[in-house]
């Protein structure tokens, strides 16, 4: 938890909750910050829930995009393509279930609260030099072609579905890191000669 860390109840839990409000709502012109509120309000019902004793059962995004079945309590459960959350409850066996995707630093969500899937490119020399890099988002094989800018890419219907909209795809975020190599001997002088050749 990032927020409320050794809170035990209702009561602390909204006293810090109002506390973090005033400091991170947008309206707060001095230390307001949109993205911080809206994981605050998340973390929030999080922990709210977890108080209350209702479970809840992660999915990871590939799992809420293609849609899929999962176990709990011998009970099954379908999750649809293009799943974000539950609004109420699921009753299974007398106990309050919520299904939630798992954030593990794989998506954002917009100002519309749709989510946006973010991936990290590793590049290797040779994509430089080739200036394409291959990657796989939901089963979907992407050729992403490199210019100067390596600070990210946005790929506009390559994303996740549009909340309530299985037939539209929002924007993916695409940041790079360059490969740490230790290059051997032989590679230097390729590479050499390659800087010869082209300076």
């Amino acid at each position: 938890m990032k927020y409320f860390k050794n809170i035990i109840n209702l009561k602390q839990l909204k006293s810090q909750f109002r506390k973090l409000t005033k400091i991170y709502h947008p309206d707060n012109l001095t230390t307001g910050d949109k993205n911080k509120f809206i994981e605050l309000k998340n973390e929030f019902e999080e922990v709210k829930k977890e108080i209350k004793n209702e479970k809840i059962i992660y999915i990871s995004l590939e799992q809420a995009y293609k849609g899929c079945i999962i176990e709990y309590k011998n009970e099954k459960i379908k999750i649809p393509k293009g799943f974000y959350k539950h609004s109420t409850p699921l009753e299974i066996n007398d106990e309050k279930v919520f299904i939630k995707i798992k954030n593990n630093n794989d998506f954002i969500y917009d100002c519309s609260n749709n989510i946006i899937p973010t991936v990290c490119c590793i590049l290797t020399p040779l994509d430089l030099l080739l200036r394409t890099k291959k990657i796989t988002i939901f089963g979907d094989e992407i050729n992403l072609k490199l210019n100067n800018n390596l600070c990210g890419i946005t790929l506009k219907n390559k994303g996740y579905y549009i909340r309530g909209n299985t037939l539209k795809r929002g924007d993916l975020l695409i940041t790079f890191k360059l490969m740490n190599l230790e290059l051997e001997e032989e590679d230097v002088k390729v590479i050499e000669g390659l800087k010869k050749k082209y300076d």
